[in-house]
């Protein structure tokens, strides 16, 4: 509805009450409509249904890679020799004594999974990371031991 204002003011203009009232329905019906759209695809983000930061069992750890894909940096802090042995596809290999000297390849925005042999020093990874980046959101680590298979394939137990 009009305020006592408006009503003067279109009582004066050439445009008929009934048509600036259409009018206006209109806009604020398309900007309730944009309000929704936004709403509903902020509220189905993978975002939205990502897991709590930190430690991750092994079957949640391969739902996050399968949700992010690509958007995921998987980062192995073992050592080159374990790493040479079996590795995840695509994983950067950060090994735990060199993490603070390298700790610009960690992204800081990005989401990443942590892995080793056994949890202990994807954890104290986690730790130093989160120490440099506090605001850092996206940031796991698999509490779980990763099984390679020779043909480069791999699974969490």
């Amino acid at each position: 509805a009009l305020n006592k204002k408006q009503q003067r003011h279109f009582a004066h203009s050439r445009i008929p009450l009934e048509v600036a009232m259409h009018s206006l329905r209109s806009k604020w019906f398309a900007v309730l409509l944009a309000c929704v759209f936004m709403f509903a695809a902020y509220g189905h983000s993978p975002a939205a249904e990502l897991p709590q930061t930190g430690a991750l069992a092994p079957a949640e750890a391969l739902q996050l890679m399968d949700t992010l894909g690509d958007k995921l940096t998987v980062i192995d802090v073992r050592t080159e020799q374990e790493y040479a042995q079996g590795h995840v596809p695509g994983a950067l290999l950060l090994p735990i004594q060199t993490l603070r000297e390298h700790m610009g390849q960690v992204p800081a925005d990005g989401s990443v999974l942590l892995l080793c042999r056994t949890g202990r020093r994807a954890e104290t990874a986690y730790d130093m990371i989160r120490e440099a980046y506090p605001q850092k959101k996206n940031l796991w680590f698999l509490k779980g031991i990763p099984v390679y298979g020779n043909d480069g394939s791999f699974t969490f137990k």
